[in-house]
């Protein structure tokens, strides 16, 4: 992907000076857009579209903005006889510490359209699955998880260079997609407040290396989804792939301390393409819709270890406690990863009740094979709900939305207030939630304990012209 990246300020300018900054440079694009759009209309037969949006969010534990972003995006689709270009670059203002100004040509690609085949060639998202809050299969677009779950649910996929081909047999469809490279999902340097390992113990030091992407033409995958839409009320994908498992793996790799110096363990995102089968159902009967996923993954990556990990929590507790694990534990190369099969399932449900939209999911994930050596939890579930209405002829939007993981007890919640004051600016207000009591030493899932003090509230701007 290219990216450009340019710093525009440093750290020792106001925060008042970073938003002057901001605020013009937005006023010089909006107007060059606003200038151009009627002659780009004229020229090539097509309107571009222009987005910004400005969010600022303030956490009262820091007692700091832990993010002020301004996110510009103009789109442009040009249409021809049979097949259409489009263009959509952003560009990403973030002024929270030091004004960085990051350019990304998000997505860009050509559409043909045949009498029953569809096919899109260039960078591009896709949206898998039936689940619209957290679905198991929507994972062949990676996503941008540096702030994880702050920014809004559309701004977190990052497009992929591929082929798409869509050939249709009436109501039903067989979707094929060929990405000649591999994209991981792009996680939080160790250093981030959104880092979501935990703290290492004090006697070690911990690094952080993303994944090494392949090369253009050097990592294929291959995803095929056969799309059953002619039955009444009810909808069925079944699907397979040859593709970048959806949870990133950490390899955990050692390095000595000199005299004097903490040994070093480094956690490296690896990228596994394998065998992955998925099924989706969606059945709907009037206010109601049921919905069933699922994802079988025959070598989902684990830690092993050659010593219980029983011990190795006792060890990192209390150092002095057992020695004997020093000279027991095995130091190899492999990231500790070994291979145990997975089958996720997903089983939800939404409904037109109290006037807006309730939806409610449970989601359970059976790890197979896990011993005591596994730093692995062999079954896991996350309880999510939400609830959105409208009121004031739909200017006036309410969304809570919350994830309770009774594995480790810890929840993430958000309530957001949003008003569309005219037909293209609104504004909105709300905050998150971040709790749940510490976890075990080695504890080996996500938990939002990690985050609790990025607990935190927002306001956001968008203007769509």
């Amino acid at each position: 992907m290219f990216r450009f990246f340019r710093r525009f300020a440093s750290k020792s300018m106001s925060p008042f000076s970073h938003l002057v900054t901001v605020c013009l440079l937005f006023s010089i694009l909006l107007l060059s857009l606003l200038t151009n759009s009627t002659i780009q209309a004229k020229q090539y037969q097509g309107v571009p579209s222009f987005s910004a949006k400005n969010t600022n969010t303030y956490s009262p534990t820091r007692s700091s903005y832990i993010s002020s972003i301004m996110r510009l995006n103009m789109t442009y689709t040009h249409r021809f006889n049979d097949f259409e270009v489009t263009i959509s670059p952003d560009l990403d203002i973030d002024y929270t510490d030091q004004t960085d100004v990051i350019f990304s040509p998000t997505e860009y690609y050509l559409d043909l359209y045949l009498q029953k085949t569809d096919i899109r060639l260039g960078r591009q998202s896709f949206s898998w699955g039936s689940s619209p809050i957290q679905s198991l299969n929507n994972f062949l677009t990676p996503v941008t998880l540096t702030e994880f779950v702050l920014p809004d649910p559309e701004d977190l996929p990052d497009a992929r260079l591929a082929l798409s081909v869509i050939q249709y047999f009436g109501a039903n469809y067989l979707h094929a997609v060929y990405a000649p490279a591999t994209r991981a999902t792009e996680l939080p340097d160790v250093e981030s407040i959104w880092f979501p390992a935990q703290s290492a113990p004090s006697f070690v030091d911990l690094a952080f290396e993303p994944a090494q992407e392949s090369s253009l033409f050097d990592g294929h995958q291959f995803a095929f989804r056969a799309a059953l839409r002619s039955l009444p009320q009810l909808e069925i994908d079944l699907m397979g792939y040859y593709w970048t498992q959806p949870l990133p793996s950490l390899g955990i790799y050692f390095t000595p301390g000199a005299p004097g110096e903490n040994p070093l363990i480094t956690l490296r995102q690896e990228l596994r393409r394998s065998w992955m089968a998925g099924a989706a159902l969606s059945w709907s009967s009037g206010r109601w819709i049921v919905r069933q996923e699922w994802l079988i993954i025959p070598d989902r990556q684990v830690h092993r270890f050659n010593i219980p990990v029983s011990r190795l929590r006792a060890f990192s507790l209390d150092p002095q406690s057992d020695l004997g694990v020093l000279s027991d534990f095995e130091l190899r190369e492999d990231g500790y990863l070994i291979s145990k099969p997975s089958l996720s399932n997903t089983t939800g449900f939404e409904a037109s009740l109290w006037g807006g939209t309730l939806g409610g999911e449970v989601q359970t994930r059976i790890l197979y094979g896990v011993t005591d050596n596994i730093l692995a939890e062999p079954i896991t579930f996350s309880l999510i709900g939400f609830f959105e209405r409208s009121f004031a002829n739909d200017r006036l939007q309410i969304l809570s939305l919350g994830t309770y993981q009774p594995t480790g007890r810890d929840f993430w919640g958000r309530l957001e207030i949003s008003y569309q004051a005219t037909d293209t600016f609104s504004i909105g207000t709300g905050g998150n939630v971040f709790s749940g009591p510490e976890p075990e030493p080695l504890y080996s899932e996500l938990t939002f304990h990690s985050f609790r003090r990025n607990s935190s509230f927002y306001l956001k701007f968008t203007l769509d012209l």
